[in-house]
């Protein structure tokens, strides 16, 4: 079976060890509120992206979709000088950073278009529909019809959709919105899940959304500072590496997904962060202090995004 990567169709059992929920190219300056979220040029990502594949990678999902600055032609420069593979996506974002929407039917058209025939009049197909945001505001029909919209589109095409959730907020109900209009769970990761740990009520949540089949992303991991934009503290390393051991615990660990998120210069090696390879470099041995084995948690990169991604291999 092969996915499309932005160099073309790839055998998935070429993907994996695969980080779900990356950014490699981006550009939300335009949006005032998320002026600090972007990324350098093409020469510079390939040099981030070439250290992931020493560190044991072999592809992301680079969720930048047509509202944050997606550019297929720099993905296919990074994709082919870094020789990480990319699956690159379709989708809108979040209310405040993007475009209005008036017909979902339309913008699932547009979504299915680009899974099915290209992107920008290129050859390059998307893989993945995401990521689709809710966000810290109220639910309005914004969220309503882009869930919608993704909805249709994965009816069409059967192509795996990716939330933002902000914090877990709105999870439950970004779950019942693809479910109910005919979206198995196990096409659905729910985005951001690691930003909202601090109690033990919202691991016994997190475990009843996995139960349901829905895929956890525990996807900010190397975050850990205060975010002005969110205004929290965000959880640590440890906390994360801890949340997941609870939830292996509580038999829901194929359900489990593991990426950075990253997507400021700052993140970046070059930039002074931890970089692409910090889950392999940094985190798996945290989960080991913790009692997650590398094997086990080796899974949260392999098997778990692959049947994500595909619908397969027991779903």
């Amino acid at each position: 079976m092969n996915l499309q990567t932005v160099l073309g169709p790839v055998e998935v059992g070429q993907l994996a060890p695969l980080l779900y929920h990356e950014h490699v190219v981006l550009d939300n300056r335009q949006y005032p509120s998320l002026t600090a979220y972007w990324l350098p040029e093409p020469s510079v990502m390939a040099g981030e992206l070439s250290a992931l594949a020493k560190s044991g990678g072999k592809a992301v999902v680079s969720l930048t979709n047509q509202c944050m600055g997606r550019d297929v032609d720099a993905l296919r420069a990074i994709s082919a000088q870094s020789g990480v593979q990319i699956l690159t996506s379709t989708g809108y974002y979040t209310r405040p950073a993007s475009p209005p929407i008036t017909d979902p039917v339309a913008v699932a058209r547009t979504f299915r278009d680009e899974l099915e025939k290209g992107i920008d009049g290129t050859p390059v197909r998307a893989a993945v529909i995401g990521e689709i945001g809710t966000g810290a505001w109220r639910l309005g029909a914004f969220e309503r019809d882009l869930f919608k919209a993704a909805a249709l589109a994965h009816s069409d095409t059967g192509a795996p959709i990716a939330t933002h959730s902000h914090a877990g907020r709105q999870a439950l109900w970004q779950l019942h919105a693809l479910t109910t209009a005919g979206v198995p769970a196990n096409r659905v990761a729910l985005g951001h899940l690691d930003e909202g740990l601090g109690r033990d009520s919202y691991i016994d949540g997190l475990a009843r959304l996995a139960a349901r089949g829905a895929y956890l992303g525990f996807d900010t991991i190397g975050i850990t500072y205060y975010s002005e934009f969110m205004r929290k503290q965000l959880p640590s390393d440890e906390q994360r590496a801890s949340a997941i051991a609870k939830l292996v615990a509580m038999g829901v660990g194929d359900r489990i997904l593991i990426s950075h998120d990253i997507c400021r210069p700052s993140h970046l090696k070059s930039g002074g962060g931890w970089g692409y390879g910090h889950i392999f470099q940094d985190f798996l041995p945290v989960l080991e202090k913790h009692g997650v084995e590398r094997k086990v948690a080796m899974r949260f990169m392999v098997e778990n995004p692959l049947r994500w991604l595909t619908g397969v291999s027991g779903g």
